[in-house]
């Protein structure tokens, strides 16, 4: 009797044990709510787990994610439940690290492949490995009205890098870009960004690189 009772005993406890280690992980156990604000600091994006946010954050406007770390495997995107209303997105000072223990690019799209992209409005990246920015980066962020990439490591961008914030009709709503101390990249592709956003704000500022001005390579 206790013979067949044990593994009957071990087979429970190990689906017990599947069933807490499967369940989400609640967003306040990193991130803590700051009026209709998300802010994430100082922790590590879980794995092999989706994050979960409180009912709360349908009004939510604005997530947060500063001096946090990410992994590259098995990478859990932004879950689209409750964050319907999302207008501004910010990573500060994040790393994202692959399978071999090197820091790698944010994964913008991976994370962001639940969202309505198109309801985000600001999008600010500081401090953070991007990689290369082409045409695929910012696939579905059509409604941006700001763009920032700051003091971040960027190896190149493309000429169409920004192609995917075009409307139907031409043009995009873009109407601030701040590309300011990146690392890496030495160009930036004027011809790229202005049939775009003809009449958009521009503040470029190389950090031991040489961005052409306006209208070096028209």
């Amino acid at each position: 009797m206790k013979a067949a009772f044990l593994p009957t005993f071990l087979l429970e406890l190990a689906l017990l044990s599947w069933r807490i280690s499967a369940a989400p992980v609640p967003a306040n156990e990193v991130c803590t709510l700051d009026g209709y604000q998300f802010k994430c600091q100082n922790g590590v994006w879980p794995r092999d787990k989706d994050m979960t946010f409180p009912a709360v954050t349908d009004q939510t406007t604005a997530l947060h994610f500063e001096k946090f770390t990410f992994h590259e495997e098995n990478l859990r995107p932004l879950p689209a439940v409750n964050l319907t209303n999302l207008g501004i997105l910010t990573f500060d000072n994040v790393t994202v690290w692959n399978s071999a223990g090197k820091s790698v690019g944010l994964p913008l799209q991976q994370l962001t492949q639940r969202l309505n992209r198109v309801s985000v409005t600001t999008l600010r990246i500081t401090d953070t490995e991007v990689g290369v920015l082409d045409a695929s980066y910012f696939t579905g962020f059509r409604g941006l009205l700001s763009l920032s990439i700051k003091y971040c490591t960027v190896e190149s961008v493309t000429p169409d890098a920004f192609q995917p914030l075009r409307l139907e009709g031409g043009g995009s709503v873009l109407t601030e870009l701040q590309f300011s101390a990146n690392k890496g990249v030495k160009t930036f592709p004027w011809d790229a960004i202005v049939p775009v956003a003809p009449s958009i704000r521009v503040s470029i500022l190389p950090s031991q690189n040489h961005y052409p001005k306006y209208g070096d390579n028209r």
